[in-house]
């Protein structure tokens, strides 16, 4: 519902060009008015007018920026400028460590391959998380009490040969 508000803020923090779908045309609306919420955004056009625009800004000439505004956006990406901190917690979807940071006054949270999660979009990932470890412990569980079924069966044909 909002991993692409992230990415807007970013590229908006950049200097980049943002558009955001019309949420009156979007499929699920919800996701580009988080967008438009969070981030300033240059465009927000219905889907059939983007491919023109995206069109007419990639023929448009790059905007170069200078060694001085690199090392500027290299330092703002350090997670010390980010005030990261490392949660007691994991990524959802691979298990590996969350970094919590702040995108302007939106609080995230991410793993270094790259998932992404705004508080909510991780509250919904690791609930989902929680229902599968469920599901597959039941299963489990169900598996162990057939297997012993199984093994008191045997021990208690072998009980009355002997």
């Amino acid at each position: 519902m909002d991993d692409g508000t992230s990415g807007l803020f970013a590229i908006k923090a950049r200097g980049g060009i943002t558009v955001v779908q019309d949420p009156i045309d979007a499929l699920v609306p919800e996701m580009p008015l988080n967008a438009l919420k969070a981030v300033d955004v240059d465009y927000c056009l219905p889907l059939a007018k983007m491919p023109p625009l995206i069109e007419k800004l990639a023929n448009q000439p790059v905007v170069k920026i200078s060694s001085s505004q690199a090392l500027d956006i290299a330092i703002a990406d350090s997670p010390s400028s980010r005030n990261e901190a490392q949660p007691n917690f994991v990524c959802p979807e691979c298990d590996g460590p969350v970094t919590r940071y702040q995108e302007g006054s939106e609080v995230n949270f991410g793993y270094k391959i790259g998932h992404r999660f705004s508080l909510q979009s991780l509250s919904e990932a690791h609930e989902e998380a929680l229902e599968r470890c469920l599901r597959t412990a039941i299963r489990n569980l169900s598996d162990r009490v057939a297997i012993q079924r199984e093994r008191a069966v045997k021990f208690h044909e072998r009980k009355n040969i002997e």
